[in-house]
């Protein structure tokens, strides 16, 4: 299931997949006037998840940052395991680059960035060594798109959402397509899920669904 909505200052995005009594739910929350870089932008990302994989099972991240002409603040927490602090002075230090790029022209909204973390002495709690995330939004009047591509040591989580508003009477798409590489302990490395659907919010509802997973056929649902 994949829920977006848009207040006055706040856009969320949330994605949450149920199998088995299990549940994923990835929430993605930015407030702020955005495209505008005066003033201040808030992103907050939460990941709560049952695998067993090296990787916190609910882990939170909220970046603030505040523009003027005079001045610049940025402030950056991450929570894993309802841990937000690591006490000792001992071993490597971690490291965090973030970068953000707009990419904005008339008539459309594009901002892309990229996060990279050597964990240092933070290893041990996080399980991983090295962390790199990019991502991109774009908004048009017609189209929203959200891509992101995470990498962990030897694991991979690619994530790209669409949205196209159409007029008349002809129905919305959204398309949802998932990628995960070296998270499983499967006989092949890589699964892929993808989802699409058409509607009109009144009488027509289309869809479609793959499932591309190792020991299995692909599997559609129409």
């Amino acid at each position: 299931m994949t829920i977006y909505q848009k207040g006055n200052r706040t856009h969320l995005l949330r994605h949450i997949a149920l199998w088995d009594g299990k549940e994923i739910k990835l929430t993605g929350t930015y407030t702020g006037l955005f495209p505008k870089l005066p003033g201040g932008h808030g992103i907050q990302v939460e990941l709560l998840h049952p695998l067993s994989i090296p990787f916190p099972r609910h882990a939170w991240v909220n970046l603030y940052v505040k523009h003027s002409a005079r001045s610049h603040r940025d402030d950056l927490t991450v929570i894993w395991n309802q841990k937000d602090k690591v006490s000792g002075n001992a071993g490597q230090p971690a490291h965090l680059w973030l970068g953000l790029e707009d990419k904005s022209k008339v008539d459309i909204t594009a901002w892309g960035g990229c996060a990279t973390l050597s964990a240092g002495q933070l290893q041990r709690l996080l399980s991983m060594e090295h962390l790199h995330a990019c991502g991109s939004v774009e908004q048009r009047p017609t189209l929203f798109n959200e891509y992101l591509d995470l990498n962990w040591d030897d694991k991979t989580f690619k994530h790209n959402f669409t949205y196209e508003r159409k007029q008349l009477s002809y129905p919305d798409k959204f398309q949802l397509e998932v990628v995960l590489e070296n998270i499983f302990l499967t006989p092949c490395t890589k699964q892929k899920i993808l989802g699409k659907m058409e509607t009109n919010y009144c009488s027509c509802l289309d869809y479609y669904t793959s499932f591309e997973v190792c020991d299995l056929p692909n599997v559609s649902l129409t």
